[in-house]
């Protein structure tokens, strides 16, 4: 409860409201009967989210503190009632407070987000709001203004203003769905955090008067659901609950209890998620609370499904419940028929390594057979340790072999460095087994990295040695001549080796 007391529109609340009141009870005289008129103008926009709403909160009128950009709301319905401040300070409640004289006045805001109240005597006027079904209210039990207002003209003189304007604020009921860590490019069994978090509005309590009395009904049916691309599948166990009031602080004296207050299951066909609060505790516990927002955090685990993709993993949220009146309100993340590519979708990318095998001296001509594995350290692909990843039978090597195009794609393996080596080189080429550094990048700009691997022709003399020569691997635009040299080298060997056996058999 808050009362605007002047021009500024400064808002006092509880304790501050009784002062006010019991000023106004016992102090030098009782307010007298209205000489006067005055009006009542509302002008109600969205300041967007709650970061805004922390610095703009709704508790003043004046102008200046409407924020740049904030959407004026249409539709929104407002009432008024006149207080009678004329009881005892024991019997001071806003219930008795009513002017039972005067008729309660509702009216809808208009295109510019304004509503204006005329032919208002002067006095206290309790405002309340019902807001459409895609905002809520920072302060559900309305605000007190009083006319007339003090204000100051332009000399600094005050002077009673008849003419009230108003200017309260709200947020936007959306769902917002974050990926909660750094990590961008993923690969096969790379976990992945998220969270959703959600206001909690005014329609999970509404209170109205019914055989004179107060009657209070709660939401019913309230879910939250992450639901997830088919590449990804929930961590067991991770999903946590935390609690936010109005200036995004978290509560450390507020808890809901998993088995009594919400249940989490998931539907691991379906790759959903489904937090469900109950209608018996979970639900009135959130909306008897002071908490502004709810964030449900969890984990998700890349599967082996993201094997042979490069598209966007997404993940989406949804808010399902039937407030106190039994109206059904649903919202998501996104819709849809968003593309993945839309920046409201919640999404990481695979990482992809695509190699190229090519002979040495004619890239057109282009390789088959050649086997790749990967490995986390230098030292790891030396030894043969290479990278392992879950597949639809267990773990298995990262291996692969390039096709009759000499391509192959190591996909989904993330970001960061490893390293390349060759287990298998193409049938009458040379292998080359000196593991090459590679980097997947966590920009989703350059999730793929290329790579063009040459290999050199074997070349066995009459009586040569069976040395085999070592191939050149090179990346992007850079050409290495490393191949072509020890080609020429291991050449002029041969040579010499034969040369020099036959004048020794001359000479025998």
């Amino acid at each position: 409860m808050k009362v605007l007391i002047n021009k500024k529109n400064t808002y006092v609340s509880g304790i501050a409201l009784m002062v006010l009141l019991a000023c106004l009870i016992f102090g030098k005289s009782v307010m007298a009967a209205p000489k006067e008129s005055g009006s009542l103008t509302i002008k109600k926009f969205s300041v967007g989210d709650y970061e805004n709403l922390k610095e703009y909160n709704g508790q003043s009128s004046d102008v200046q503190d409407v924020p740049e950009g904030a959407e004026a709301l249409e539709n929104i319905q407002f009432s008024i009632e006149r207080l009678e401040v004329a009881e005892t300070a024991a019997e001071v409640t806003v219930k008795t407070l009513k002017d039972t004289g005067f008729t309660k006045q509702s009216g809808r805001t208009d295109g510019n987000g304004e509503l204006c109240f005329g032919s208002l005597a002067a006095g206290y006027y309790l405002v309340t709001e019902t807001l459409g079904e895609e905002y809520t209210s920072p302060d559900e039990e309305g605000f007190v203004v009083k006319i007339p207002a003090r204000a100051k003209d332009a000399s600094g003189e005050e002077y009673d203003e008849y003419n009230v304007t108003v200017y309260p604020k709200n947020i936007k009921v959306k769902v917002e769905k974050k990926l909660a860590s750094e990590q961008q490019v993923v690969g096969v069994d790379d976990v992945v955090d998220w969270s959703i978090q959600y206001p909690i509005g005014s329609d999970t309590r509404i209170t109205n008067n019914a055989n004179g009395g107060l009657q209070v009904s709660y939401a019913k049916n309230f879910y939250i659901t992450d639901e997830m691309d088919f590449r990804l599948d929930y961590v067991e166990n991770s999903a946590k609950l935390s609690y936010y009031d109005i200036k995004g602080n978290e509560f450390d004296d507020f808890k809901l209890n998993e088995g009594t207050d919400y249940f989490v299951e998931y539907d691991s066909e379906a790759h959903v998620l489904k937090v469900t609060f109950t209608d018996e505790s979970g639900v009135i516990k959130l909306a008897d609370s002071n908490i502004a927002s709810i964030r449900l955090n969890l984990q998700t685990i890349v599967n082996y499904q993201a094997k042979g993709t490069e598209t966007p993993i997404w993940n989406n949220a949804r808010i399902h419940f039937e407030n106190g009146t039994g109206s059904p309100y649903e919202r998501e993340v996104f819709p849809p028929e968003a593309d993945v590519e839309d920046a409201r979708v919640p999404k990481v990318y695979p990482g992809n390594i695509h190699i190229y095998k090519v002979d040495s001296n004619n890239e057109v001509l282009k390789l088959q057979g050649a086997a790749f594995a990967l490995a986390r350290t230098k030292e790891q692909a030396l030894a043969g340790d290479f990278i392992k990843q879950t597949g639809a039978a267990g773990l298995d090597v990262v291996e692969v072999t390039t096709d009759a195009q000499g391509f192959a794609d190591i996909s989904a393996i993330g970001s960061g460095e490893f390293y390349l080596v060759e287990t298998k080189s193409p049938a009458g080429y040379q292998e080359n087994k000196k593991p090459v550094k590679v980097t997947v990048s966590n920009d989703p700009m350059y999730r793929v990295t290329k790579l063009t691997v040459e290999n050199t022709k074997s070349i066995i003399g009459k009586e040569s040695t069976g040395n085999k020569v070592t191939g050149s691997i090179k990346t992007g635009d850079v050409v290495n001549i490393l191949g072509a040299v020890l080609l020429f080298i291991a050449s002029g060997g041969i040579i010499f080796i034969v040369i020099g056996k036959a004048k020794q058999r001359k000479q025998l």
